[in-house]
């Protein structure tokens, strides 16, 4: 391999200089949470409106949950068991949205402590 010894070095830019390595999937698994979240919410006011055909929307926010759940618990560290509890509890209605509430402020918490700046739609460097 021949490298030009006039390139500009390269820097590794995809997480903050010493972050722990699974914070950049705290951070996306957060912004899928947040979605989540939103279209928990979208769901609730659409089944008054539209019906029960609104209840495909609130298997979107399952699915979105459980992927966020997935990722942050990967990138705090949780275990296996932890992640596959967390995703269970998304199908007792009420209890899904508190978890989806609590994994994203221990997602905030992890990422304003590693220099991230966390705003209302995730977070970014």
């Amino acid at each position: 391999m021949t490298q030009n010894p006039y390139d500009a070095p390269r820097e590794n830019t995809s997480a903050l200089p010493g972050s722990p390595p699974g914070i950049e999937k705290v951070a996306a698994g957060q912004k899928i949470i947040i979605y989540g979240i939103l279209a928990y919410f979208l769901a609730i006011v659409l089944q008054f409106t539209l019906g029960p055909i609104a209840g495909l929307l609130g298997l979107a926010t399952i699915v979105l949950g459980i992927i966020g759940i997935v990722r942050i618990g990967s990138g705090l560290g949780y275990s296996t068991v932890s992640k596959f509890l967390l995703a269970l509890s998304f199908f007792i209605p009420l209890v899904g949205l508190i978890v989806l509430l609590m994994v994203n402020a221990r997602a905030t918490k992890a990422l304003k402590e590693n220099g991230y700046k966390v705003g209302l739609l995730g977070a970014s460097k």
